[in-house]
C-alpha cells in the first residue's frame, strides 16, 4: 500500500493532482478542499494516500491529514458509498464536519453531499457512528464550537458549500459559481443548500 507521497506538485486540476516523485509522475485523485490546500505549482507536496483497486483500474486518492484519509476508507464499509461518494462526501463537508453530522445524526446534512440520500445517510449514521468513536484521535478530534451548516445558516455558507460540492463533482469553478449565481438571482434568499445544489444542476444540464 502507498500509504503517502512526498514529491514536487507538477499539476493541479482541483479535482486531481500530479505529484513527482523522484523523477516519477503519480496521478492523485483529490477533492476542492485539498486542491485548496495544496502548496503552489512547482513546491513540495505530502498527501497521505489510499490506493483503491478496482477492475478499471488502481487510482490513488490524496489528503493533507491521515486522519481524512482514513475516514474515507471507513466511508466505503458503507453500502452504496465507492470511493467517488466518498470523496464528495469530504469535499463537501469536510472532515470535521461529516464526523459532527454522523455522530449528531444529521441526515439532512449528510444528504446534502450529492448522491447520498436518506436511506445511505441513515445507513452511515447506523453503521459509523460508534466506529468513529473508536477511530477519533487527535487528528479526528471535533472542535467544542463547531455547528455543522443547515442550509440556513446564513446564504453566504450555503453558496460557498454548494461550489465546493460542484467542484467535487467535477465542474470547474467558473462553472460551479455561475451555476450557483444563476440559482441565487432566480431565487434570492437563504435556500438550503440541497435546493442549491438540485438547481444548480438542473441548470448546468441544460446549460
Amino acid at each position: 500500500m502507498i500509504a503517502f507521497l512526498r514529491g514536487k506538485l507538477v499539476a493541479n486540476q482541483l479535482d486531481s493532482c500530479l505529484l513527482d516523485v523522484n523523477g516519477v509522475g503519480y496521478k492523485v485523485y483529490i477533492h476542492a478542499r485539498t486542491a485548496g490546500a495544496l502548496p503552489e505549482i512547482g513546491e513540495e507536496a505530502l498527501l497521505h494516500t489510499s490506493l483503491q483497486v478496482r477492475e478499471e483500474g488502481w487510482s490513488l486518492y490524496g489528503f493533507t491529514r491521515a486522519g481524512e484519509r482514513d475516514l474515507f476508507e471507513l466511508l466505503q464499509t458503507v453500502a452504496g458509498i465507492g470511493p467517488k461518494g466518498a470523496l464528495a462526501c469530504l469535499g463537501v463537508l469536510g472532515q470535521d464536519g461529516l464526523c459532527l453530522a454522523v455522530m449528531e445524526e444529521n441526515v439532512k446534512a449528510l444528504t446534502s453531499v450529492p448522491g447520498i440520500g436518506p436511506k445511505t445517510a441513515k445507513r452511515m449514521v447506523l453503521e459509523l457512528k460508534d466506529r468513529l468513536k473508536k477511530l477519533m484521535g487527535e487528528d479526528l478530534a471535533l472542535p467544542a464550537n463547531m455547528e455543522l451548516p443547515t442550509g440556513r445558516e446564513g446564504e453566504m455558507e450555503a453558496t460557498a458549500d454548494a461550489i465546493l460540492a460542484l467542484e467535487a463533482l467535477g465542474y470547474q469553478p467558473q462553472e460551479a459559481r455561475q451555476a450557483v449565481a444563476a440559482v441565487l438571482t432566480e431565487e434570492p434568499g437563504d435556500l438550503p443548500i440541497e435546493e442549491i445544489l438540485k438547481k444548480a444542476l438542473a441548470y448546468l444540464a441544460t446549460g
